[in-house]
């Protein structure tokens, strides 16, 4: 992000081996300013401040009785998780936000 505008988008998608963990990409795609969006895969491009208020609005609000709710920040309160599973998935159900991966731009 720059200027308050998102400049590049990463997108991987992968299965998970259930016996040994192992992940095996499926898809994957990086994208700079020019191409934001090109790619149908992956959900629309947000800066900081609209995945906080997605997470707020999307997915902490979930019902607590039915959803194990996540959410996760680094020490510098820089969110890295915040999403749900539903308690009785049986795979991998988590819906929401994971932030592998945070760098300032100069």
């Amino acid at each position: 992000m720059i200027n308050n505008s998102v400049v590049s988008r990463v997108y991987q998608s992968f299965t998970i081996n259930g016996e040994t963990g192992e992940r095996t990409i499926t898809s994957t795609y990086s994208e700079d300013e020019a191409a934001l969006e090109t790619n149908p895969e992956g959900t629309t491009p947000l800066t900081i401040d609209e995945l906080y208020d997605s997470c707020a609005s999307d997915y902490l609000v979930v019902d607590q009785e039915n959803n194990t709710i996540y959410l996760q920040t680094e020490v510098n309160g820089l969110l890295t998780l915040c999403g749900f599973t539903p308690n009785n998935c049986a795979d991998d159900c988590f819906t929401g936000v994971s932030i592998k991966a945070f760098d300032w731009i100069n």
